[in-house]
């Protein structure tokens, strides 16, 4: 299958609408990360729980303190072991926020967090909950920031 992709070696006569179309999302994606960074910069030692490892490349970008994931992948059950594993970590960093995501059933939370007093925050990685348009993906990642930022006051 081939993907049809116009560029400005196809159409000539748009290559200024193209590399102007350029500078501004790259002037966008700048600002939404100074922003990002600006949020965040205050919670980077608040550590929580991801749902999955989905996070950790945002997680390191921003140096936040991500204390680990309830599944090592969105495919896979966690073992009896790894759920042993994470309560002690739980417990031992004082770990009481955790990150979900819409698309997740929240009992196994419920389970790792039995008798913990712990915040549960969305990051809808998806932005399933947010209004759809050109905004979406920054709205997304402000929010999930937000989500972040919340852990901090809990």
């Amino acid at each position: 299958m081939k993907l049809f992709c116009i560029s400005q070696k196809q159409t000539p006569e748009n290559a200024a609408t193209y590399a102007a179309n350029a500078s501004v999302a790259k002037a966008d994606l700048i600002a939404l990360n100074d922003q990002l960074a600006a949020t965040l910069a205050p919670v980077q030692d608040v550590p929580f729980i991801t749902y999955h490892d989905a996070f950790t490349y945002f997680t390191n970008h921003y140096g936040l303190s991500n204390g680990g994931a309830l599944l090592d992948s969105d495919a896979d059950q966690p073992s009896a072991a790894h759920l042993t594993e994470l309560r002690e970590h739980i417990e031992g960093d004082g770990i009481a926020c955790v990150l979900t995501e819409p698309q997740f059933d929240t009992r196994l939370i419920a389970t790792v967090f039995e008798g913990r007093d712990v915040t549960s925050n969305m990051f809808d990685i998806l932005g399933s909950t947010l209004p759809l348009g050109a905004d979406l993906y920054g709205d997304m990642l402000r929010a999930g920031a937000d989500a972040i930022v919340g852990c901090k006051q809990s």
